[in-house]
C-alpha cells in the first residue's frame, strides 16, 4: 500500500508527538491508578474521560486550550489501552467463577 505525502507526515508526527506522549501517560495512569477491577469500572473511567474531553472541545472558541483538549484524548486512550490489556485477566476470572 503507498500511502500519501499526507498520511506519511501523519505518520512521522504520531510516532514523534503522540505515542511518547501516550506512553507517559500510560505509565502516570499506573502510578497513579490501581488497576481496573473490571469492565464496568473500566467503562465508568472511559466515559468520565471521553465527558472531560468532550468539555474541553466545546469550549468557546476563546476559552478553547487544544493542549486540554490533546491531554484529555491522551486520557481517554490511555483508559481503552488500560481495559484492552485487563480485559483477558477480567475473562479469566469470570471463566473461574463460572466453574467454582
Amino acid at each position: 500500500m503507498t500511502l500519501t505525502l499526507a498520511q506519511e507526515i501523519e505518520a512521522i508526527r504520531l510516532r514523534t508527538n503522540v505515542l511518547p506522549a501516550l506512553q507517559e501517560e500510560l505509565q502516570r495512569a499506573g502510578e497513579l491508578h490501581a488497576p481496573l477491577c473490571n469492565a464496568h469500572e473500566g467503562i465508568g473511567a472511559l466515559w468520565e474521560e471521553v465527558h472531560e474531553l468532550e468539555a474541553e472541545v466545546f469550549h468557546k472558541e476563546a476559552a478553547r486550550s487544544y493542549d486540554r483538549i490533546r491531554t484529555e484524548a491522551l486520557h481517554v486512550a490511555v483508559v481503552a489501552l488500560r481495559i484492552a490489556a485487563m480485559s483477558a485477566s477480567w475473562g479469566a476470572q469470570e471463566g473461574k467463577a463460572k466453574h467454582s
